[in-house]
């Protein structure tokens, strides 16, 4: 039976774990994939329907459906020997549809195997059983729906938060609530009744949200960790180090060692922070911006005042950053880090960098890209770095460890997939 619960906002999203997996017919599609096999150049037909050649062509998907951080099996048989053919991937997304799409040739059995064969050409190329996924090419802003069912618990919690993009991004949250925590989607700006820029967020919003995340009957409050984004991450590392006894656990993906770019306040003041050059942003011929060298050249003469005051935290620290962050050097704000965690005698860390890898890094097998239609810069392109390949190696190397690292810190097994519900 689904309830709702008392104190949570509009909009704000709450993943919790069925007590019945009996009853569970489905999982949580974050994306399901839907796949098609066509002749390439010629009409798209239908799964198992007869073409040209009176061959019926069938494609087998498994696990169907499946999390959108696991990479499914994909193999078509009955198709005509050593002929081109085009499988194309697609999701609706609200009223817009992301494609993918792939060339192969059949082998000499009339197979064809992602896993094993190369795309000669589309969405991605060379052999990768999860490409179909990755490369999915979206043009509109991305809605989810989540589905979850209420549980009993006490679970381990996850509150889970973004950058400075704002609203409300749930797909993480309804990845990490599949593996067994209660997790939060907590946005904290340009959301429906919420403060339009972040220099209106007051740390207070934070400090309740914890608060009141941790009281809830489904969670365990000796359980609860964060797992954040760039100016989501500089806000669970202020927040768990003003309350210590409270955060387990903080996975920061693209952390900077300052409090940067925009001011956020406390009560009536407003702490200190670095600003950004605007003179020093670069705009390539394409009209893209990069931020680096405007966020970076007073980052790194950045005196004390501004530093985040990570060693006061008590929770264990899994950084993640991309080895070609253009937007604030996050490999070497991580360094930074936990230099000053070891320094103060804090020595649970872990550091992840990735080559290739730009600012932001999503969850599994979700589209990768390496630059975002940003509101700060009024929906210009902001490059985010990192090339599309490497992106999606990290996103899929990535997620097994935070998976890990919450288990192992949350002190939690990994059950089954379970599915959700908004409540």
């Amino acid at each position: 039976m689904l309830k709702k619960l008392s104190g949570i906002g509009i909009g704000q999203i709450l993943f919790t774990i069925p007590s019945e997996l009996s009853a569970l017919k489905t999982y949580l599609l974050v994306p399901l994939i839907n796949l098609r096999c066509g002749r390439r150049g010629s009409k798209r037909v239908s799964l198992c329907s007869t073409i040209q050649h009176r061959r019926s062509i069938h494609i087998d998907v498994s696990p169907s459906p499946c999390l959108a951080d696991h990479c499914p099996r994909i193999c078509v048989t009955s198709a005509k020997q050593n002929t081109d053919y085009t499988i194309k991937g697609s999701i609706k997304n609200g009223k817009n549809i992301l494609v993918s799409f792939a060339h192969f040739k059949s082998s000499s059995t009339g197979e064809i195997n992602p896993n094993q064969q190369p795309s000669l050409g589309g969405t991605y190329t060379g052999v990768d059983g999860a490409g179909l996924l990755w490369s999915l090419q979206f043009q509109e802003k991305q809605e989810y729906t989540i589905l979850s069912v209420k549980g009993r618990g006490p679970f381990p919690g996850v509150i889970d938060m973004y950058g400075i993009g704002g609203g409300l991004k749930a797909v993480r949250a309804a990845l990490l609530a599949s593996c067994g925590f209660v997790t939060y989607a907590l946005p904290y700006f340009a959301y429906q009744d919420l403060v339009k820029t972040v220099p209106g967020v007051d740390l207070e919003y934070f400090k309740e949200a914890l608060i009141w995340f941790s009281s809830q009957e489904c969670v365990d409050p000796s359980r609860v960790g964060f797992v954040a984004t760039s100016m989501g991450a500089i806000i669970c590392m202020i927040i768990s180090s003003m309350m210590a006894d409270k955060v387990r656990a903080i996975v920061c993906y693209g952390a900077p060692h300052h409090h940067v770019m925009v001011p956020l306040k406390y009560r009536t003041l407003y702490l200190p922070f670095v600003e950004y050059s605007s003179d020093l942003m670069e705009v390539n011929k394409e009209g893209e911006i990069n931020l680096l060298k405007s966020i970076t050249s007073n980052l790194n003469n950045a005196t004390e005042k501004t530093a985040i005051k990570i060693e006061k935290s008590r929770a264990d620290f899994l950084f993640i950053a991309g080895e070609d962050d253009q937007i604030v050097n996050s490999a070497d704000c991580a360094s930074k880090l936990t230099e000053r965690l070891s320094r103060n005698g804090h020595h649970n860390h872990t550091v992840l960098t990735y080559p290739g890898t730009g600012h932001l890094i999503d969850p599994g097998l979700l589209p990768v890209s390496n630059k975002t239609r940003h509101p700060f810069c009024d929906d210009l392109l902001i490059i985010n770095g990192g090339n599309l390949y490497d992106q999606a190696k990290a996103q899929r190397h990535s997620w097994v460890r935070v998976k890990d690292f919450m288990k192992d810190k949350l002190a939690y097994a990994l059950t089954s997939p379970l599915q959700k519900k908004v409540l």
